[in-house]
């Protein structure tokens, strides 16, 4: 019963309106199964987890300690959060190609093993997306992007629009691999996140 009861759980803060509660079990689950980085953690079956609160046992209480000022700041900023929820079923892809048509520059980077956003998924939607240089967009080349001297990524360009697959990393693209990320958005933010062809940036060492 008590397994079905924190079942339930996972399945009620996954409604609409319970995001915060969402983040804060999920949370809960990995520390109480002590990993020290989401990369450790241990998918257990659902029905070995125990879930960890400000009253339980010591196994959990520092790390509970650790992360309470940060639950207290994530409520500070529930209002804000709230106010942007009405965006979150927008499909905001529509009102892309009108950006790219006044030539503002446009990233989209997907982590190699991110199972919840997968590159596949996005670098289709990129290359089916309806805009002026779309033809020309999907003929481009795919060149490497290449961080210290080895390669980071797979990059697409073409005018405003680039697309990159990150190695390696899930989800979590900064976390997973932060080096690549910082360069990634250092390069282009100042303009130089290009092919080899067309100026300084991600085919030669960065």
């Amino acid at each position: 019963m008590a397994h079905l009861q924190e079942m339930n759980l996972l399945v009620e803060v996954d409604q609409p309106g319970n995001q915060l509660n969402n983040y804060i079990t999920k949370l809960n689950i990995i520390i109480s199964q002590k990993a020290a980085s989401i990369q450790q953690l241990q998918f257990r079956s659902i029905l070995n987890f125990v879930r960890c609160g400000a009253t339980v046992s010591d196994m959990c209480q520092p790390a509970y300690s650790f992360c309470q000022q940060i639950f207290e700041d994530i409520l500070s900023l529930t209002d804000n959060v709230n106010s942007m929820l009405n965006d979150w079923m927008r499909n905001l892809e529509v009102e892309i190609p009108a950006l790219l048509e006044d030539k503002i520059q446009l990233l989209v980077y997907a982590g190699e093993y991110d199972l919840i956003r997968n590159w596949l998924g996005n670098s289709r939607w990129v290359h089916a997306m309806s805009w002026s240089d779309q033809k020309d967009f999907i003929s481009a080349s795919n060149v490497s992007f290449i961080v210290d001297g080895k390669e980071a990524g797979i990059l697409k360009n073409h005018g405003p629009l680039t697309f990159i697959k990150v190695h390696n990393p899930g989800h979590m693209v900064p976390m997973d691999q932060p080096m690549a990320a910082l360069k990634m958005l250092e390069l282009w933010t100042t303009g130089k996140l290009l092919p080899p062809n067309k100026g300084v940036g991600a085919g030669a060492p960065v």
